[in-house]
């Protein structure tokens, strides 16, 4: 995290050239989360890719990778800004690339208009040459038990559950912080006399 915040704020200044920089987790462990808070540390802008295409075209790809690059040169020159590419699966898999797809994927990867941070679930199907083109690929970590007490504490009201509903809560590996965030919300939401949050939880 130390390194990504000093590289994020050089690029932001422009005392150094733009990044590509990939974030891989599973939904929920705070991949555009993290991002986010990358570019308000470093006082840039973020701008986003749309994950849709206007008229819902079947063929997605092809627009997104034309609004990547529009709005990358749009911003080249302008260092406060960034862009936010998510769900790049669609985009980066094998097995919707040919010859030409690969090359037009690594030019703009390559060229690095502007810090670009992009956000996938998984690069199992990732063609191996895209991955050698960005600047740092960041492995988002599931939040181990220690974590997700930490996370339960935070986000649910003081003295609301018992320890062992808490430790019972954190014993569930597949809850992720956005989970966790949910489940805040419900309990500050709903919460009531006739359903405390333990009944509701």
């Amino acid at each position: 995290l130390t390194l990504l915040k000093s590289c994020v704020e050089k690029t932001s200044t422009g005392a150094s050239a733009p990044l590509n920089i990939l974030f891989i987790g599973r939904p929920g462990t705070g991949k555009t989360e993290l991002v986010k808070a990358l570019a308000k540390h470093a006082g840039a802008g973020l701008l986003e890719v749309p994950v849709i295409a206007p008229d819902n075209r079947r063929d997605t790809s092809t627009y997104r990778l034309t609004e990547f690059e529009r709005i990358s040169l749009m911003i080249n020159g302008a260092p406060r800004y960034q862009l936010l590419f998510d769900e790049v699966e669609d985009v980066l898999r094998q097995g919707l690339l040919d010859e030409t797809r690969k090359a037009w994927i690594n030019r703009i990867l390559e060229q690095r208009h502007t810090t670009s941070y992009w956000i996938c679930n998984s690069t199992r199907d990732f063609e191996a040459s895209f991955m050698r083109r960005f600047d740092y690929v960041i492995n988002m970590p599931e939040p181990d038990f220690d974590a997700r007490i930490r996370l339960l504490k935070n986000a649910l009201p003081n003295d609301c559950v018992t320890p062992q509903l808490l430790r019972a809560l954190a014993y569930s590996d597949s809850l992720t912080p956005a989970d966790i965030a949910r489940l805040g919300n419900s309990v500050s939401r709903f919460a009531s006399e006739q359903l405390p949050a333990e009944k509701l939880i």
